[in-house]
């Protein structure tokens, strides 16, 4: 039964009912699923310092893997060892998804950097269309790109 508080809450017609809930080392700001590994990943955001990402599959916490990354985090995509990481600096400063391998993770100097428009922060990875999916976060001019993975491997 819906109770008017869920109706209410931030002024959405709906919400998920939690069923499960994990303990992780940080404080989480974005989710994803690496469908490869069936593990989820979870990531921080920091304004002025590099923040972690980590790797966790439900039940199994104590195997948590965490790679100190970049500042300003706002989401994360990966998919066959290629690791793809949005960072926002900001509405009047352009943002930029790193893309890199797993093992050169905590390398920023490895990564490939590909400039956006100011706010990008979802990042949805489509192994049908093999394409990644962005969308940038501020009211004035929300944007969505779709560009194929092909163009953003590092």
């Amino acid at each position: 039964p819906e109770s008017r508080q869920t109706k209410d809450f931030f002024k959405y017609g709906y919400i998920m009912r939690m069923s499960n809930s994990f303990k992780v080392p940080i404080k989480p700001s974005f989710i994803s699923l690496d469908s490869d590994s069936g593990q989820f990943v979870i990531g921080e955001y920091a304004q002025k310092y590099k923040k972690e990402l980590c790797w966790f599959t439900p039940g199994q916490e104590d195997e948590i893997h965490t790679k100190p990354l970049y500042k300003k985090m706002q989401g994360v995509a990966s998919h066959d060892d290629c690791v793809w990481i949005a960072s926002s600096y900001g509405s009047d400063n352009n943002s930029t998804l790193y893309a890199t391998n797993r093992e050169s993770l905590g390398k920023p100097e490895e990564a490939k950097e590909t400039d956006y428009p100011p706010g990008l922060e979802d990042i949805y990875l489509s192994k049908s269309t093999k394409s990644i999916w962005m969308l940038t976060e501020f009211e004035k001019e929300r944007v969505v790109f779709e560009t194929s993975i092909s163009k953003l491997k590092p």
